[in-house]
């Protein structure tokens, strides 16, 4: 997700009591455009919602509704993950803790529409990985998957062990995908260039290759109950 589709979304990632505030917009372009340039440059920890009001006192923004402040906060958060770690290595506690501020505003926007499970193994999660590894296959399961469903959509985000390695999966119950269009996207990772809407999991995927070598393993299984995306990690860590 870039900082372009954060503002396009805005109108309906902030939301009180599942009605829009008015000015959410305006508001969340002017932290983007006034905060987070002082984000970036001070990399200041997770603020309380008090402290986070008085730093936009502070830069001259008027906050509209203190129920924007945990929203705020996650946006921010995950705008920063984005912006200040993209080209290094971090943990798959790091990706973790940017898919759950991703979820976050993902639940403001579409409310009890979406369900989003976690299960992780924290024994896992010190394993080292590409940044942005895992968010990106959480937003296709919503983009692709369960968010055009009215109600009753489940994306189950999954970190566990499996004979001693470190695996992820991504599993929703959307509308999945059909066996001539899986067959593509899957012969599509051997080939250069981009492949329609999945664009996104073929970069994961590369990322991933190029930082494990050939001990990586990564599936996308789909049918009519949903679509998974599983990636087993080697155990001997980057190649």
């Amino acid at each position: 997700m870039t900082i372009q589709n954060i503002i396009c979304d805005i109108d309906g990632v902030l939301m009180h009591d599942n009605v829009a505030v008015p000015g959410a917009a305006e508001f969340i372009k002017r932290i983007l455009e006034k905060e987070m340039p002082l984000v970036m440059l001070t990399n200041y920890p997770s603020q309380t919602g008090q402290d986070l009001a008085n730093r936009f006192a502070t830069a001259g923004i008027d906050v509209p509704d203190t129920a924007f402040y945990t929203s705020a906060m996650a946006t921010a958060d995950f705008l920063r993950y984005n912006l200040g770690k993209v080209t290094k290595a971090v943990t798959l506690a790091d990706e973790i803790d940017n898919t759950r501020n991703y979820v976050y505003i993902q639940r403001c926007r579409f409310g009890e529409r979406i369900r989003f499970v976690f299960e992780v193994d924290e024994s896992c999660a010190g394993q080292e990985v590409p940044c942005m590894i895992l968010q990106p296959l959480v937003e296709n399961s919503v983009t692709h998957g369960v968010g055009a469903m009215i109600g009753g959509g489940t994306v189950t985000i999954r970190l566990f062990k499996q004979d001693g390695a470190a695996c992820l999966e991504v599993r929703d119950n959307g509308v999945g995908i059909s066996a001539q269009r899986l067959a593509q996207l899957r012969d599509s990772f051997k080939k250069e260039g981009g492949e329609g809407g999945h664009i996104g999991l073929k970069n994961v995927y590369l990322r991933l290759k190029l930082f494990f070598g050939e001990g990586l393993q990564f599936s996308i299984d789909s049918g009519p109950d949903g679509t998974a995306v599983r990636i087993g990690l080697p155990r001997s860590g980057p190649g």
